[in-house]
């Protein structure tokens, strides 16, 4: 499960076991107004990692998972379209 605080400028992840109930929550800092948190395989180390568009900032906040619900710091990417979703 995943989301953005307006709020904050915090993308707020729960990592589900198989039952569906949260073992572990993150609050990872982003750039200004994030919006819809994308989950995806970023780079190449088979690890889920997090881009969080960011329309406030125009940038995109990208955090490279390592395993075991960890992610690395924040990358931000800028963003050629004003205003990301």
């Amino acid at each position: 499960f995943t989301g953005a605080s307006l709020r904050d400028n915090t993308a707020l992840v729960a990592l589900l076991d198989a039952t569906g109930k949260a073992h572990a929550e993150l609050a990872l800092p982003c750039g200004m107004l994030p919006q819809e948190v994308k989950l995806g395989l970023i780079d190449d180390n088979n690890t889920l990692d997090i881009a969080l568009p960011c329309s406030g900032s125009n940038d995109v906040s990208i955090f490279f998972g390592m395993g075991d619900g960890k992610s690395a710091e924040v990358r931000s990417v800028p963003s050629w379209i004003a205003q990301p979703r």
